[in-house]
């Protein structure tokens, strides 16, 4: 009796080791320290928030979610949907989809972080859609449908049009 329970947890567990997430907490400043991180078009410096590129096949290929914090409490609505976006490099820029699916692939962020702040930006993907959610709220300020295919490739950090930001830490959780 007492081999078969034991017999039966390691079944039970024993996918768990395949079909679980992989966790993993990327410190950046660290990375930065040792020469780990690569900047394209940018200076680095450690300082004590604007999106996160995934799905990259290289530098100029790949999607990203990032936030226009100067927008989250614009006075005029247009810009407010202009807080959160989604863009997919080099076929769907931010300008090629204002211009031809306007307010498709960005949004207004309710009860927006105070954009001076740290916030946090969580993404979950999957084969078809993005959804970003900002501060753990339980809806996410972004879902939208993926432009292309893509399923696995490099991740990074992003700003865009010599925007600043700021990063401090990410986290990944990846389903095999």
């Amino acid at each position: 009796m007492q081999k078969t329970f034991i017999y039966s947890v390691i079944l039970l567990l024993f996918p768990m080791f395949f079909f679980g997430q992989n966790k993993k907490k990327i410190e950046l400043a660290p990375l930065y320290k040792m020469g780990e991180l690569k900047a394209v078009n940018r200076d680095l410096k450690i300082a004590l928030q604007d999106g996160v590129v995934f799905h990259g096949l290289n530098d100029s290929t790949f999607d990203a979610v990032y936030c226009r914090p100067f927008n989250f409490f614009a006075k005029d609505s247009v810009r407010r949907i202009h807080a959160i976006q989604y863009i997919s490099h080099p076929d769907f820029t931010w300008k090629i989809l204002r211009d031809e699916r306007n307010a498709m692939f960005e949004r207004e962020i309710a009860n927006p972080p105070d954009p001076n702040g740290w916030f946090t930006l969580k993404l979950v993907i999957d084969k078809n859609t993005i959804k970003a959610f900002i501060n753990n709220a339980e809806e996410p300020s972004l879902i939208v449908d993926k432009l292309n295919n893509r399923s696995k490739g490099q991740i990074g950090i992003f700003t865009s049009d010599g925007s600043g930001g700021d990063f401090k830490t990410m986290k990944v959780n990846a389903t095999n």
